[in-house]
């Protein structure tokens, strides 16, 4: 790799290593490698991001592959295949979809642990939301007033866990994310 590592996620069978690359005001790229011999993962080559790739996560199960940066771009895809699956609105070849404001960047990213039913990500200016895998959308989400860093999803599926850049950690329950979809403010596609 090289360009700077911001994130790494193993799969759940050990056999392929996600790679986020990149710098804030240049390209990232999200890599595959496979654990064996750390060649290049064939359906999942080499994916381009606008910014840097600041979080990476494999599905429980191992069948999806997320990854968040800069400028508030997200991407799911198939493991097996590498064909994207656009929870949101896209405008780019490589099936990224946003989710964040511009000047927002994906903090964190994890799937539900054992479903797979939903996605979690947060950014950093405070928003948390949830994405429905099998509505392919938006379910629900909730602005908090704190600079997230990272997060975890319990393993009952009900509660989130964030760090902040203040030292704190916060709790949500997943049920008290109710803000419509419909509210979120974010980009145009034109941007």
């Amino acid at each position: 790799v090289s360009d700077r590592v911001n994130a790494l996620a193993l799969s759940p069978d050990n056999t392929l290593l996600a790679i986020g690359t990149g710098r804030l005001t240049h390209e990232g790229k999200l890599i595959v490698r496979s654990t064996d011999e750390w060649g290049v993962y064939d359906p999942l080559p080499a994916v381009s991001f606008p910014r840097e790739v600041t979080s990476v996560a494999f599905s429980h199960d191992g069948q999806w592959l997320a990854a968040g940066g800069g400028m508030g771009w997200t991407g799911v895809w198939s493991v097996e295949t590498g064909e994207a699956l656009a929870l949101g609105p896209t405008d780019s070849e490589n099936g990224l979809f946003f989710h964040a404001q511009a000047d927002d960047t994906v903090s964190g990213l994890t799937f539900a642990p054992s479903n797979n039913a939903n996605l979690v990500s947060t950014t950093r200016n405070g928003r948390i939301l949830l994405w429905s895998m099998e509505e392919l959308g938006l379910s629900s989400w909730q602005q908090v007033d704190r600079f997230i860093n990272d997060m975890t999803y319990s393993t009952e599926l009900e509660r989130l866990a964030f760090t902040t850049s203040d030292g704190a950690v916060l709790e949500v329950h997943v049920n008290d994310l109710a803000i419509s979809p419909t509210t979120l403010p974010g980009r145009q596609t034109d941007e």
